[in-house]
């Protein structure tokens, strides 16, 4: 039983005892005063009459005769009575025949209400009755003013526990109510009352034949919103949010906060997808508007999933679960978007799910692993570092890189595991072919959003790989993304810096996919920039491509950043980045990623791109069947050919 209920029953207990001991005093304390009043002065009575009777009946044994022929004297004896309590009694002696033989006084009616008491009287020559009624007048009317007193007392006990505990009980059930079925923060209606709510309206729907939207709403950006104006200003935020929700919205439809920064909408009467799709458009246009809070312009974004009854479901659950499927997949178009459910939508979170469930599994069973892929110096082809790409093998033996699985990853927050443990891999493995004598070679490891998110963690788990394998922290890159060095919170900045502090290398990977410049990562303790290989992939003489590429690269030496040049596959691409001064090169030219063990006897002790017979970086004039294609698959195939 819900603990309101249990409380608004202990309410209306405690109302009813307050009813009850009212009556009580009221009625029930004067009565029972009355009755034993009453009961009380019976006793009286009966005790006095016998005090009279004794003489009576003793003067009637004794003079028979005279007691007989007067009346007088046994009116006197009747009448003459010390014990006797009340004078105004009506005491009266009958004879066997009924008539009055004596009485104390004239005959007097006695005042309602009265008790009667009669005692036969026997002796010799004599029979009759001995009669009194005495009046009760004064018990009744003491009776009356205690029960005056009394109800003053029952209302007192009535208000003084109407007032007080079952207010407070009322209250706080009242509250416990409002708390079970609103959102604490915003006031809106929570997840499990939406339910409620949705449910209600589904059996309305069913018996007026009418359509009904249910819509996941989700603020973009809020978490960046927190961290500029601090977890108080996000409330104040989400409370706003409500507030427009909630007037938006039509009166009869009903808004419900379901999470952090979710809202969900239920709207009945609708009369076609066109007016659903419009009022989620308010929606977006409400939302979206800028909020001015202490001095800062706030601006949210949202993303709508819409799911239709009847068209997407006929219960609740499955047209909340629909709703959010249809805002996540939303979600991947950026802020301001409305979508409505699909049955491929599912099939794509099914999809999902299985990978979760598999990528758990691999996790459990250690099916994850390294591949190590070549980065040379542009000029000599020297070996100086291998970048660390992490794969899965299947439990066929398939063997399936990281974008079928990163993404995966990322949204389930495995990514922060997975990720600590290629980063002690990567350690380890570059520290054991330092061990065994070979060349000393950097090993670059790719960080994801989530673990940056976590800096102190991070960096402690750097320091802890470093101190465990005992690698030389300069020989340990680790590669970020434009979108995390894009973050203006302050919060990558420190990470960064204590991440330098520890002697570890930072590169910008993927430079040119996002909107940094690097005037802007000038700010930065970034020591590597590495270029896109969708620009070298558009390497040509006098493109604009080649142009921009100069200009990174001119531009990166002027800060003293190294440029790494990705996705190198023919010479042509090779030659224009050694004029423009391009650093280093990686790509499928130097080999395919390879496995720790065969990295180190195919690529280190090797090096078949500067040994082969017309290798990659061999001396002398390109071919002109060289053209613009990849380079030739002698030396990719001596390293161990198949799919990335």
């Amino acid at each position: 039983m819900p603990v309101s209920r249990i409380i608004r029953a202990t309410a209306n207990a405690l109302s009813w005892v307050s009813v009850g001991t009212a009556v009580f005093l009221a009625i029930g304390v004067p009565g029972l005063y009355f009755a034993l009043r009453c009961h009380f002065e019976r006793g009286v009575l009966e005790a006095e009459s016998l005090a009279v009777i004794k003489p009576i009946l003793a003067g009637l044994n004794a003079y028979p005769t005279e007691m007989k022929r007067s009346a007088a004297m046994v009116r006197d004896i009747a009448s003459e009575n010390p014990f006797w309590s009340h004078a105004d009694d009506q005491r009266t002696i009958f004879d066997g025949a009924g008539k009055i033989v004596a009485r104390n006084t004239p005959a007097v009616a006695q005042q309602w209400p009265t008790i009667l008491f009669e005692m036969p009287l026997k002796g010799a020559g004599f029979a009759g009755k001995f009669h009194v009624e005495r009046s009760l007048r004064d018990a009744l009317i003491d009776s009356l003013r205690l029960a005056f007193l009394s109800s003053l007392l029952a209302a007192l006990v009535i208000l003084s526990i109407r007032r007080y505990p079952v207010k407070t009980l009322q209250s706080a059930a009242r509250e416990l109510r409002y708390s079970a079925t609103r959102d604490p923060l915003t006031g809106l209606f929570n997840r499990s009352s939406l339910n409620g709510h949705l449910t209600a309206a589904l059996a309305r729907r069913e018996q007026q034949d009418a359509m009904l939207a249910v819509m996941a709403i989700d603020l973009t950006r809020f978490s960046r919103i927190n961290d500029t104006i601090g977890h108080l200003g996000g409330n104040a935020v989400l409370r706003e949010m409500a507030e427009r929700i909630r007037s938006t919205i039509r009166p009869h439809d009903v808004a419900a906060r379901v999470g952090g920064d979710e809202f969900s909408v239920v709207m009945g009467g609708i009369s076609s997808h066109e007016q659903a799709l419009s009022l989620a458009n308010a929606l977006v246009v409400a939302i979206t508007a800028t909020i001015d809070h202490e001095g800062h312009r706030i601006e949210a974004g949202c993303n709508i999933g819409i799911a239709m009854y009847p068209a997407h479901g006929r219960d609740a659950s499955r047209l909340q679960e629909f709703s959010e499927i249809a805002m996540h997949e939303c979600k991947r178009g950026g802020d301001a978007n409305v979508v409505f459910y699909s049955a491929e939508m599912r099939t794509k979170i099914k999809h999902s799910l299985d990978l979760l469930a598999e990528l758990r599994q691999a996790a459990l069973d250690g099916r994850f692993s390294l591949h190590y892929h070549a980065i040379c110096d542009t000029h000599t082809g020297e070996l100086v570092g291998a970048e660390a790409l992490i794969r899965l093998t299947k439990p066929d033996g398939t063997v399936v890189g990281p974008g079928r699985f990163i993404d995966a990853l990322e949204q389930s927050g495995m990514i922060v595991g997975v990720g600590c443990w290629v980063i002690q891999e990567a350690c380890r493995q570059a520290q054991a072919w330092h061990d065994a004598g070979l060349q000393p070679i950097s090993v670059s490891v790719n960080v994801s959003v989530r673990q940056f998110q976590d800096g102190d963690g991070l960096v402690e788990i750097v320091r802890d790989a470093l101190t465990r394998t005992g690698l030389m922290p300069s020989r340990l890159h680790l590669e970020i993304t434009e979108s995390v060095a894009m973050d203006k919170t302050g919060s990558v900045l420190r990470t960064l810096k204590l991440l330098k502090s520890l002697g570890v290398m930072v590169s910008i990977d993927d430079f040119g996919t996002g909107y940094s410049s690097l005037a802007y990562l000038k700010n930065f303790p970034v020591d590597i920039v590495k270029v896109d290989r969708t620009f070298i992939e558009e390497i040509e003489p006098g493109s604009n491509t080649l142009n921009i590429v100069s200009a990174v690269v001119m531009l990166a030496h002027s800060m003293q950043m190294k440029v790494v040049a990705e996705g190198v596959q023919n010479r042509h691409q090779l030659k224009a980045l050694r004029e423009y001064g391009c650093n280093l090169v990686q790509g499928f030219a130097m080999g395919l990623p390879l496995p720790g063990n065969l990295f180190e006897a195919e690529v280190m002790r090797s090096q078949p791109w500067k040994t082969a017979t017309g290798a990659f970086f061999a001396v002398g004039e390109l071919h002109a069947d060289d053209g613009y294609r990849t380079a030739k698959a002698g030396p990719v195939h001596a390293l161990g050919g198949g799919a990335i």
